[in-house]
C-alpha cells in the first residue's frame, strides 16, 4: 500500500524497531549507543522522503506493516 505523510509516526515506528539499529553504517559510527536512544535528525531525514508520495508498506493480514521501501 501507499505511505502517505500521515503515516509518518507508524513508518518511523517501524524504522526504529526494524531498520535504524541494525543499518551497517549507523552500527559504523555507533549512531543509537544504546536500544532506548534516538537519532532525530535521522528520524527527520526518513520522514522527509513522505512528502514525495512514492514510499510504499508491504502489510500483513492485521494491516500491520512487515516491509517499507522509503
Amino acid at each position: 500500500c501507499r505511505i502517505t505523510p500521515d503515516d509518518k509516526d507508524l513508518v518511523l515506528k517501524f524504522l526504529r524497531r526494524f531498520f535504524f539499529r541494525d543499518e551497517p553504517m549507523n552500527l559504523a559510527v555507533n549512531l543509537l549507543e544504546t536500544p532506548e536512544y534516538r537519532c532525530f535528525e535521522l528520524e527527520e531525514y526518513a520522514a522527509a522522503t513522505l512528502e514525495d508520495m512514492v514510499s510504499v508498506a508491504a502489510v500483513d493480514e492485521n494491516g500491520d506493516y512487515v516491509g517499507i521501501v522509503i
